[in-house]
């Protein structure tokens, strides 16, 4: 804890010198240390997009981020004595809640992706930035969110813990104590999930708050493009958050601000979005990656239209996998599987129907109020349900939808108990969600070992007061398939920490089924990228056969 406290506060102030520097660049919600800290974050994640293109993102990088933001503090040493003035008369509550964010920080990472999807990710990035024909090689990587650029931008250096989100989760609780937001703590009880682990749904849900809150209270007119644009990093952060961008993309039409041809939002967003694109046709072959509609198939590092159907039929068996088989699943029509989902599907089920009730009570209450811009809210967020439940309706990717209506509930919720004693309820919350998973031996009293991330819980340890705890390095084994030597990780499932280029188990059996791998476009050069190569029936035998003796040995 001790450790990654001191980290968290160098990181604060990385971000916050590079915030003072793009003070005139990005736009002004408000003036408050929080929003200058996030707007070095959005700074340095944009400079890590723009320079994966041509470099790797490794210490050398940040070396040079880190002498910049030094630079930048000596530069503006008033504006940091003021922002240290303001924070003496910050509430001891602050310091609790960021105590107990500390704790749960701390612990072992028990989300699935950041095994293997998440480290590897920030990792190929560290190694050689965006590589080409990526998702020939692992499906899933070529996503590259822009929180991951983020991470990989400090990972060597300032994060190498890759706990990024304590600091945003710290910045959050400071926005909240600057303007006395209390009601917003509420949201610290969700949000302690998410802190051990570079995971984009943290930033997605602390944004999309902040933006919504900012711009109910905002007494100026015509700037929904100042959010706009952040609604634009909600988006290159993850894909499927759209509410917001929606949301904002229809009141900046209602308000007709497109006829200001100055205004600078726009070549931001028009920058953003440019580099998100070429991303995807660099990483894909697909400017807007994974649908298999936008992807270049003449491009010769284009994967073939079968792995984006594949993936489009994994998608909807996830949700499902721990009810039915793959089969089962593909012969379903639309309302036997919407049927599935919220009834056949344990504790899950029971998630996606609370989202949904608080979607239904949310638009409820926003529409007997006859408040527009609650109502408008609403009905994005059940676009983007009902657009989720054709792709890919597993409740974790709509977990913003959640946090959105909730927000809308507690700004009309005001109960003389709930205003009065927001802290001391949301500190009840905070707390027994601590409990929950620094000693998590309700997980199995309440069926919650169910949902797999649950049960891999572990308590916390005495060594956990000075580092946070990590899992060990994984062994690995040098294999070749074609003209691609590669690392295998040893009796591990997943990549995790696995030295670039990894394969893992999992992703040599997905080469099975697309009936393909990839190769390197140069054999000498595994940084210039992959292309995908149909297997023949003496190499698809080979990989068999390896996998079959792997697993004989496990068994051993």
């Amino acid at each position: 804890m001790i450790i990654q406290a001191v980290l968290s506060v160098l990181l604060i102030l990385f971000f916050f010198g590079f915030g003072l520097i793009f003070k005139k660049v990005f736009p002004i919600l408000n003036y408050s240390i929080s929003f200058t800290v996030l707007n070095g974050m959005i700074g340095v994640g944009v400079l890590g997009f723009l320079s994966a293109f041509f470099i790797p993102l490794n210490n050398i990088y940040e070396i040079i981020l880190i002498v910049v933001s030094l630079i930048s503090l000596i530069y503006h040493k008033n504006e940091l004595k003021k922002s240290f003035k303001k924070m003496r008369n910050i509430s001891l509550y602050f310091y609790v809640f960021s105590f107990f964010g500390l704790l749960t920080t701390v612990t072992y990472p028990y989300i699935l992706d950041h095994f293997g999807y998440y480290v590897p990710t920030i990792k190929w990035l560290d190694y050689a930035g965006f590589v080409k024909g990526l998702s020939n090689f692992e499906w899933i990587l070529a996503q590259n969110s822009f929180w991951h650029i983020l991470q990989a931008s400090v990972n060597e250096s300032l994060d190498i813990y890759y706990r990024l989100n304590f600091s945003l989760f710290i910045i959050f609780n400071l926005y909240i104590f600057e303007y006395k937001y209390y009601k917003l703590l509420f949201f610290n009880a969700l949000f302690l999930f998410f802190l051990n682990t570079p995971s984009p749904d943290l930033p997605v849900f602390i944004l999309s708050i902040l933006l919504i809150h900012e711009y109910v209270n905002s007494k100026l007119e015509n700037n929904t493009s100042n959010y706009l644009f952040y609604a634009t990093i909600l988006f290159v952060i993850k894909p499927i958050s759209i509410v917001l961008l929606l949301f904002f993309g229809i009141e900046y039409l209602r308000n007709k601000e497109y006829k200001n041809l100055k205004d600078k939002n726009l070549l931001l967003i028009f920058f953003v979005v440019i580099l998100f694109i070429f991303k995807g046709i660099i990483i894909s072959a697909n400017p807007i990656f994974p649908l298999g509609f936008t992807s270049f198939e003449s491009l010769s590092w284009a994967s073939p239209k079968r792995l984006y159907e594949l993936s489009g039929q994994n998608g909807k068996f996830i949700p499902l996998k721990d009810s039915y088989t793959f089969e089962e699943v593909g012969e379903m029509n639309f309302f036997e599987y919407l049927k599935a989902i919220l009834f056949y599907n344990s504790s899950r089920s029971l998630i996606m129907i609370f989202i949904l009730m608080l979607m239904i009570f949310s638009t409820i209450i926003s529409f007997y109020k006859k408040k527009y811009t609650f109502q408008l809210l609403t009905i994005c967020c059940w676009i983007k349900l009902l657009i989720m439940l054709f792709f890919s309706p597993q409740f974790r990717f709509l977990l913003d939808i959640l946090v959105i209506d909730g927000l809308i509930i507690l700004i009309f919720l005001n109960t003389k108990l709930v205003v009065k004693y927001s802290k001391e309820l949301s500190f009840c919350c905070v707390f027994l969600i601590v409990i929950f998973i620094v000693f998590p031996f309700m997980t199995k009293f309440f069926h919650l070992d169910n949902i797999r991330s649950f049960s891999y819980l572990r308590k916390i340890e005495l060594k956990q007061i000075f580092i946070p705890a990590n899992y060990n390095e994984i062994k690995f084994s040098r294999k070749r398939i074609g003209n691609l030597t590669y690392n295998y990780p040893i009796d591990y499932p997943l990549i995790y920490s696995t030295k670039i280029p990894a394969i893992s188990r999992s992703t040599l059996n997905s080469y099975l089924i697309y009936d393909g791998y990839p190769q390197q476009i140069d054999s000498t050069d595994v940084k210039k990228g992959f292309y995908f190569k149909e297997m023949n029936k003496k190499q698809k035998e080979n990989i068999y056969n390896f996998l079959k003796e792997e697993k004989k040995e496990q068994v051993k």
